[in-house]
């Protein structure tokens, strides 16, 4: 299962190595914990829905598209 996981990291190349463990939700930033963690369920992808992450440069948006992405692989998803 492990090494399953590993594999589907791997191959979907992220940029980042980031989980959804690891996000900043200081008030400062202004990410909703409790929206990010419904997106953690990734049950956008059963419902074949999209995920539009919007913000200022340097805010996290890829950061978070990659933690979503872990998450995906971690579920069994294949990412690309």
């Amino acid at each position: 299962h492990n090494r399953r996981i590993e594999r589907s990291i791997k191959n979907a190349r992220f940029h980042y190595k980031s989980n959804i463990e690891n996000i900043n939700f200081d008030t400062s930033r202004n990410i909703d914990r409790n929206q990010v963690l419904r997106l953690a369920a990734c049950d956008f992808v059963e419902k074949n829905q999209n995920v539009l992450i919007t913000g200022s440069t340097g805010v996290g948006k890829s950061f978070l598209g990659t933690a979503l992405g872990y998450q995906a692989c971690i579920q069994g998803y294949k990412v690309s």
